[in-house]
């Protein structure tokens, strides 16, 4: 019952975008269906993410390379942050039709082309390193948070729509929670690196820098200062 009236409000609320509740429709029906389809789901979400801080490996080695977790993981972030960005009109200047009610799926794209790129680039960075072990692991631990920072944007940004009507300070829960998102990321990636990766210190600095600083910059700059 709960459910459904959700459903129905979802598309009874004229004051939300359609393409945004269309897709926050969407989000929740993948989140359930993941539950559904993947019943290790919840000590995923836990162990993956807790990996920089484990102090045996067996602990969520059987979790890992989950490749079904990893594409709900990037399904749920990208959409979330899709609708995110649409919903409160980050990035006008940059997304083309703003006005148009198909730009959230170019936002989507858009978001998927760039999270997989970062995917191959970690790939095959550790590859040519030929530490794929470490790699595979810091994965895990990456779309660990990804999961976890996509259920709760997803939670904050669904009380904005259906209380607030976009009139609160949620964006700026969402802003703080995106930089402790970061943060954590970096944080336990350089724990992991450090721990496993022989390679000098600029090695290490080349790849954060590539693959988690410079993006982060880049994207801030996108949606805020072309705001």
């Amino acid at each position: 019952m709960g459910i459904a009236v959700l459903l129905a409000e979802i598309q009874l609320r004229q004051e939300t975008p359609l393409d945004v509740r269309l897709a926050l429709l969407i989000l929740y029906l993948l989140f359930a269906i993941v539950y559904i389809i993947n019943t290790r789901w919840v000590a995923s979400l836990k162990l993956l993410s807790l990996k920089p801080f484990q102090r045996f490996g067996w602990q969520s080695e059987k979790f890992s390379s989950d490749y079904i977790f990893r594409i709900s993981s990037l399904a749920t972030l990208v959409i979330i942050a899709s609708i995110i960005i649409k919903g409160y009109g980050l990035g006008e200047n940059v997304w083309p039709g703003s006005s148009d009610k198909g730009n959230i799926i170019i936002i989507s794209v858009v978001l998927l082309i760039l999270c997989l790129i970062g995917y191959l680039f970690q790939l095959v960075f550790f590859s040519l390193h030929n530490f794929q072990k470490i790699g595979e692991e810091i994965l895990d631990f990456q779309y660990g948070i990804n999961q976890w920072y996509s259920i709760i944007l997803t939670g904050l940004f669904s009380l904005d729509v259906f209380y607030f009507n976009f009139d609160s300070v949620i964006i700026y829960l969402l802003l703080i929670l995106t930089l402790i998102y970061f943060l954590m990321r970096l944080f336990g990636k350089i724990i992991m690196l450090q721990n496993n990766f022989t390679y000098p210190l600029l090695t290490v600095f080349i790849y954060l820098c590539t693959i988690e600083i410079a993006p982060a910059l880049v994207v801030a700059k996108l949606l805020f200062v072309n705001t």
